[in-house]
């Protein structure tokens, strides 16, 4: 399966414009939150209606700089996992949007974890599993933001290391761009796609490959 990883888009059309070839070639798109930048479901549309000219499917949840008529949107598009799990060819994927703190989206540590749960529940046999937010999981090297001081989230990392997904990506925090690999769990900070960042990331049976474009 070969995927294409977004966040951090903040209502910036014209880097999109430019990826359409690059989302013709995926299974999917996954969107990591910060869609919008606190804009409406009008806003949410734009940027999920050009991305789809090309995908054949976009997975996303909403970040905190998405507002709730957004967040609805994406449910109203079929393109929401924020609480929800979707299977893609065996692969399952489950959402939790928001940030702990902060304006627009804010989601509280224990709803953090309920929704998780709650997708998590949907699954069939998750053998293959991903994980869609849009702030980090806690004390990994995507929320590094000095030395020995760690902003993430305990509720995902928590989730993380119970349920052991292959693959997890977010954004949230624009200077932790890269990957890093704890136990069986790849994690992906694709960078701010408003400046044309992305990931491409390849999932097999055995393995998964991140290559950083943009």
């Amino acid at each position: 399966m070969k995927l294409i990883v977004l966040a951090d888009i903040h209502g910036k059309l014209k880097p999109l414009e430019r990826m359409q070839s690059v989302f013709a070639c995926a299974d999917a798109v996954l969107l990591a939150g910060d869609i919008t930048d606190f804009g409406d479901a009008d806003d949410a549309r734009e940027v999920i209606a050009l991305i789809q000219q090309s995908a054949k499917r976009v997975l996303a949840v909403p970040g905190n700089c998405d507002t709730l008529a957004a967040t609805t949107y994406l449910a109203e598009a079929g393109a929401s996992v924020h609480g929800q799990a979707v299977c893609i060819d065996g692969h399952w994927f489950v959402g939790a949007g928001g940030a702990l703190s902060g304006s627009g989206t804010t989601t509280g540590l224990q709803q953090f974890a309920d929704l998780l749960e709650q997708a998590y529940a949907q699954c069939d046999c998750p053998q293959r599993l991903a994980v869609i937010t849009h702030q980090p999981a806690y004390n990994t090297a995507l929320d590094a933001v000095a030395p020995g001081r760690h902003t993430g989230n305990p509720a995902v990392r928590q989730f993380i290391d119970r349920a052991r997904p292959q693959l997890a990506v977010s954004g949230h925090i624009h200077e932790r761009v890269g990957t890093d690999v704890i136990g069986a769990t790849t994690f992906v900070n694709p960078g701010p796609a408003k400046h044309g960042r992305y990931a491409e990331v390849e999932w097999t049976e055995t393995a998964i490959a991140v290559t950083l474009a943009g």
